[in-house]
């Protein structure tokens, strides 16, 4: 791959190179997009919660809230409860009559990428067709 610099000069950096145009703007490309509010509260639960990717896939489609697991996830002080993990495989297997299977988990980092993928054509068509 070449990379052609431009001449342009815009600034300089802390140790007086020059940034051209094109190297602002590969470093502007080459950062990966932070993950969305809503999938990074999933991240965050399954690091509090300690649980695995099945369950928090399993959460996820049974329409848990990520805020809320903490709350569900209190089986030491109320022993009636059941851990979480066991209660999301209960849940999921009353309501879709079914155990997921392991080839069938996705992370939540490789459904963001997922998405990614699915927009980058549409954006790309779209500029096409215009």
């Amino acid at each position: 791959m070449i990379v052609l610099r431009a001449i342009v000069v815009i600034g300089y950096h802390y140790n007086k190179k020059y940034i051209t145009l094109i190297d602002f703007m590969l470093a502007n490309a080459m950062k990966e997009k932070p993950l969305p509010p809503k999938l990074q509260a999933w991240i965050e639960a399954r690091k509090k919660c300690r649980l695995s990717h099945a369950h928090i896939q399993m959460a996820r489609e049974l329409g848990l809230n990520p805020q809320k697991l903490g709350s569900i996830n209190n089986h030491k002080q109320e022993p009636w409860k059941a851990p979480l993990p066991i209660f999301i495989e209960t849940l999921y297997g009353e309501r879709f009559n079914k155990q997921l299977q392991e080839h069938e988990v996705k992370t939540i980092e490789q459904l963001f990428q997922l998405q990614q993928q699915k927009k980058l054509p549409k954006s790309s068509t779209a500029s096409k067709s215009n």
